[in-house]
């Protein structure tokens, strides 16, 4: 069963702790992350493997696009319609 609040905390651990490399970064559920600049492309590669690895959803290129993965809201609704 997919559980939206875990989800959202395991995505806001790995952006900040990896991605942004600031844990204490009070990362909003609603902050753009592509749009503001904070991930790059490579980064939302890594976000990608990560999805992967840790919900076993494997996206396409196509759903790399800021529209899907631009907040951490965006990414548990993409990532809800793979696991529900």
């Amino acid at each position: 069963m997919f559980n939206a609040a875990h989800a959202r905390d395991r995505i806001r651990e790995f952006v900040t702790l990896t991605l942004i490399g600031d844990p204490d970064y009070p990362l909003a559920d609603d902050e753009p992350l592509v749009g503001s600049g904070l991930l790059d492309d490579a980064a939302r590669e890594e976000l990608a493997e990560f999805l992967v690895e840790t919900f076993g959803v494997a996206l396409d290129e196509d759903e790399l696009g800021t529209e899907n993965v631009d907040t951490i809201d965006a990414i548990v609704t993409l990532l809800h319609s793979y696991l529900v």
